[in-house]
């Protein structure tokens, strides 16, 4: 894109592609699903992050990959858009939703993905009921009717808010979406995460498959890498 007289930025799309070249599989498909999501890390922001529309979809990132089979990098690229997910809407939905798919060779749980903020429309008598015209669902798998709510212990505090987000579960459950609340305390504990994702994987009615004797260590070395600072917002800050 021409931005001034002689001055050019890549398209999203293409600049990751190029940063496919430098980035491990795991941090290009961070770095998709942060291009895909509503969100942008930002260390000074409030939460670490702010708010904003999507920058681009994978549709359109596969679109420029199919382009680029050339480029260096682009086997990366490749990999990593199997794994990118559209709108997420904070780094926290992005790192269970990952480590809930990703590959187990890599610490994944392999699980088929989800939708992220799945809009869910309520009939008129439904609206009347809830008081409300939709649900937004963080993650949600359509065919079995399930969903994860991510509760931050900054967003989910106090009684009110602690009432309101049952409310909201016991909602949901009127119109048959099993609801699995995780929180950050969740996804740091190995087991109570591996629990998660069993029960995930048994209301989908698939199995996680693991097969390699290092899965635990890889387990843990994936989440702790879900949960860093991604090399490219270092690098803003890195002069």
């Amino acid at each position: 894109y021409r931005i001034a007289d002689g001055v050019y930025v890549c398209s999203p799309e293409l600049a990751f592609v190029q940063s496919a070249a430098t980035l491990d599989k795991i941090d290009t498909v961070r770095l998709g699903c942060e291009l895909c999501a509503t969100y942008s890390i930002d260390r000074h922001a409030r939460g670490g992050f702010f708010q904003r529309n999507a920058i681009t979809t994978r549709e359109k990132l596969g679109a420029v990959v199919r382009e680029n089979q050339g480029a260096n990098g682009i086997k990366t690229a490749r990999w990593a858009l199997d794994h990118v997910l559209n709108r997420s809407a904070s780094p926290a939905e992005t790192k269970v939703a990952l480590a809930l798919t990703l590959p187990c060779k890599i610490g994944g749980m392999g699980l088929p993905q989800p939708s992220l903020n799945r809009f869910i429309p309520l009939n008129a008598a439904e609206q009347k009921a809830l008081n409300r015209s939709y649900f937004l669902c963080d993650l949600y798998w359509e065919q079995a009717k399930l969903a994860i709510e991510y509760d931050s212990d900054a967003e989910h505090s106090g009684s009110e808010r602690i009432a309101s987000d049952a409310a909201r579960r016991n909602a949901l459950l009127r119109l048959g979406i099993t609801v699995i609340t995780v929180g950050n305390q969740t996804f740091r504990d190995r087991s109570e995460f591996k629990r998660v994702g069993a029960t995930v994987a048994r209301l989908l009615g698939t199995r996680i498959r693991p097969r390699n004797e290092h899965y635990d260590r890889r387990q843990i070395e994936l989440r702790k890498r879900l949960s860093s600072q991604p090399i490219w917002e270092s690098a803003r800050y890195s002069e």
